[in-house]
């Protein structure tokens, strides 16, 4: 969720003219672009930390190695990145307020719903929805998340975080592509 702050963000600056207010200082947009995606990233570690807070002092334990706490923070961080990237792009391409929500909140939907957040992977899936399974982001973010939590994580199970990577990599140069090359306002 909080990755999706980042689009949000760029929609409300250019709608209400704080973007081309910012940039008549002495700001460039790709500082601009970067202090977005730090917000998405702040955001989604202040909230991972305070959930494994919550995680914690509900079950007794949690994960203490650096290294399992590393494996979460980086997976939040590799999935802010990603879809604060995603969001920056829907934001940079749709031109109404209305379109950038409902594109919002579909792809929230089908993210959300279609990745191993709430329930498993199992082998009775449709290959429909096995096929969204795989193929989405918030998948291998929440099994590096779970994995390294439960000390379950093999090194098997990090490799679709190199697949996250590349993703990621692709939609921040489509979202700072379209970002450039989008208005500043929309007054």
């Amino acid at each position: 969720m909080a990755g999706t702050v980042g689009g949000s963000m760029l929609w409300a600056d250019r709608r209400f003219g704080m973007l081309a207010q910012l940039l008549s200082g002495p700001f460039t947009r790709l500082q601009y672009l970067l202090g977005i995606m730090l917000t998405s990233v702040v955001f989604s570690l202040g909230g991972a930390a305070v959930m494994l807070g919550l995680a914690a002092a509900l079950l007794g334990t949690g994960p203490t190695a650096p290294l399992a706490l590393g494996l979460i923070f980086g997976a939040i961080t590799l999935g802010a990145i990603f879809f604060g990237g995603l969001m920056l792009l829907v934001s940079a391409l749709v031109k109404s307020n209305t379109a950038y929500n409902s594109v919002q909140i579909l792809l929230i939907f089908v993210v959300n719903f279609a990745s191993t957040v709430f329930y498993p992977e199992s082998p009775g899936l449709p290959p429909v929805l096995r096929g969204l399974f795989d193929i989405n982001p918030l998948t291998y973010v929440a099994d590096a998340v779970r994995g390294a939590y439960l000390g379950t994580l093999t090194t098997g199970a990090l490799s679709p975080m190199l697949l996250l990577v590349g993703e990621t990599i692709v939609v921040l140069y489509l979202a700072t592509r379209a970002y450039y090359r989008s208005d500043v306002s929309y007054e």
